[in-house]
C-alpha cells in the first residue's frame, strides 16, 4: 500500500493540473480520471474508483456526442483512437 500511497499525490496533481489548463471537459482529463481511479481500486478505495470512472465516462460521453454531431470522419476517427 505504500507505493500506492506515495503516487496518489503525483496522480491528484496530474489531475488538477489537466483540469487547469486544458479545462474540465478535455479527454486529456477524462484519461487522468480514468488513472486515479485505477490506483485508487487498487488501495481497495472502490468508491472512490467507481466515482472518477463515473466522471471519466461522462466526460467521454460528452465528447462523443460533440465530435460525432459536428466533425469530419477523419476527425471522428482521430479522437475514437485516444481512448483506445
Amino acid at each position: 500500500m505504500g507505493d500506492y500511497a506515495a503516487a496518489r499525490p503525483l496522480f491528484e496533481q496530474a489531475l488538477d493540473l489537466r483540469q487547469r489548463v486544458l479545462g474540465p471537459d478535455h479527454p486529456d482529463v477524462a484519461n487522468s480520471m480514468n488513472n486515479l481511479s485505477a490506483l485508487y481500486e487498487a488501495m481497495g478505495r472502490h468508491l472512490e474508483a467507481l466515482d472518477r470512472m463515473r466522471q471519466a465516462a461522462a466526460i467521454d460521453q460528452h465528447m462523443i456526442g460533440q465530435i460525432f454531431s459536428m466533425a469530419s470522419e477523419r476527425q471522428r476517427m482521430a479522437y475514437l483512437n485516444t481512448l483506445g
